[in-house]
């Protein structure tokens, strides 16, 4: 071996344990987070003192869009509603910037499969598979969060009022 090998590997050697000790002994690794994250369900169930049978019925009339007969289950059902609706409205920039990537990385894969195409290498199976993903996440996000959403809104509407 040369002698540059040789340096970069001491470079190497001596250089990783100094920069994780430096880089583990920030005080900011070790400093709690102030902080928690929220749990909707958990204050939710708190908060209506909701069975494990009576969660169920209120998440099922959320995910389906449907009235619930007991004033304390509406009341808990429209509040666990709004929660969501309110996290899904503040996330709004982050979901257009992960679709801005979606579509370029799906660009970026197309493109590369017409030039792998062009130089005669034909498509390989990573390019179809990169291809169905970004065609999945298209489906989520174009199809199945706009029904999650129109049926959390519906069961807003639903549970507002007073009991039929």
């Amino acid at each position: 071996m040369t002698a540059g090998a040789w340096i970069t590997l001491a470079a190497i050697a001596v250089g990783l344990p100094v920069l994780a000790w430096f880089i583990g002994s920030r005080r900011f690794w070790t400093t709690i987070r102030g902080r928690v994250p929220r749990n909707p369900q958990a204050e939710i169930t708190r908060r209506y003192e909701l069975s494990p049978a009576e969660v169920h019925r209120v998440r099922s009339a959320l995910k389906h869009g449907q009235g619930l007969d007991e004033p304390r289950l509406r009341a808990a059902t429209t509040d666990w509603a709004h929660e969501v609706l309110t996290a899904w409205a503040r996330s709004r920039r982050a979901r257009r910037i992960g679709l801005w990537f979606i579509g370029v990385g799906a660009v970026l894969v197309t493109v590369g499969g017409v030039l792998n195409v062009v130089a005669g290498n034909g498509i390989s199976w990573t390019t179809w598979v990169l291809l169905g993903v970004f065609c999945l996440q298209v489906v989520i996000h174009r199809w199945m969060w706009p029904r999650i959403l129109r049926n959390l809104e519906r069961a807003v509407v639903l549970n507002s009022g007073s009991v039929p």
